[in-house]
C-alpha cells in the first residue's frame, strides 16, 4: 500500500531489512521560544537570589549563624521553584523525535518517540499532569495477541501496552491513521 498523496510518513527499513515506518510529531517550535526565554531571564533572577540568600546564611563564618527562620524557610521553597523551573525549561527545549514503527514477521516494535511540549486546556481533572509535563519514552515490542488490540476511533488510533492505552500516530492527520489502520490490518491479518 502507498502512503496517501502529501503524507509526512516516510517508509524505510532498518538495518536489518524490516520496514520502517516513521510517524512525524506536530510541531510547535515557534511557540516555545517565548516560555524558554521567560524561563532563562527569570532562572538569571532565581539564581541571584539563591546566591544572595546563602551567602547571607553564611557570611558569619558558621553556617544558619545569622539565619532567621524565615530565610531557611525561602531558601528551601525558592530551590524547590527554581529545579521546577529547570526541568521545565529542559522540556521546553527536549527536541521532538518521530515516532517509529517496524514491521517485523512476527512482531511490532514501536518507539513512542517525544512529542513537543503540549499545554492541553481540556486535560481531565484529576489525570496525572506530571505524566503529561514529562512524558516517557515508550520502546516495546509488540506481539501478535498486543498488535490485535490496535484501534481506530472517533479519530484516535491506539494500542494496549499492558494495562496502558498508548495513542500512535499523534501528529498524523485522520487520513494518514486510517490508512496506518488498514496498513497493520493487512500485515498482521486480524
Amino acid at each position: 500500500m502507498n502512503v496517501p498523496q502529501g503524507s509526512k510518513i516516510v517508509v524505510t527499513t532498518d538495518e536489518r531489512g524490516f520496514p520502517k515506518y516513521v510517524l512525524p510529531m506536530s510541531s510547535n517550535g515557534f511557540l516555545r521560544i517565548f516560555p524558554a526565554i521567560f524561563l532563562v531571564a527569570w532562572l538569571g533572577g532565581w539564581g541571584v537570589g539563591e546566591w544572595r540568600v546563602i551567602r547571607s546564611l553564611f557570611e558569619k563564618g558558621t553556617p544558619a549563624a545569622g539565619a532567621s527562620a524565615f530565610e531557611v524557610f525561602w531558601l528551601i521553597g525558592w530551590t524547590v521553584g527554581g529545579i521546577m523551573a529547570l526541568l521545565f525549561l529542559l522540556r521546553l527545549l527536549r527536541p521532538t523525535v518521530p515516532e517509529t514503527l517496524v514491521f517485523n514477521s512476527s512482531s511490532l516494535d514501536y518507539d513512542g518517540g517525544c512529542p513537543p511540549f503540549k499545554y492541553d486546556s481540556n486535560q481531565r481533572q484529576g489525570e496525572p499532569s506530571f505524566r503529561t509535563l514529562f512524558p516517557t519514552r515508550v520502546k516495546v515490542s509488540l506481539t501478535l495477541p498486543q498488535i490485535r488490540t490496535f484501534r481506530l476511533q472517533d479519530g484516535r488510533l491506539t494500542v494496549d501496552i499492558g494495562i496502558e492505552r498508548k495513542e500512535v500516530g499523534v501528529g498524523l492527520t485522520v487520513v494518514e491513521k486510517e490508512w496506518l489502520f488498514e496498513t497493520l490490518k493487512t500485515r498482521y491479518s486480524f
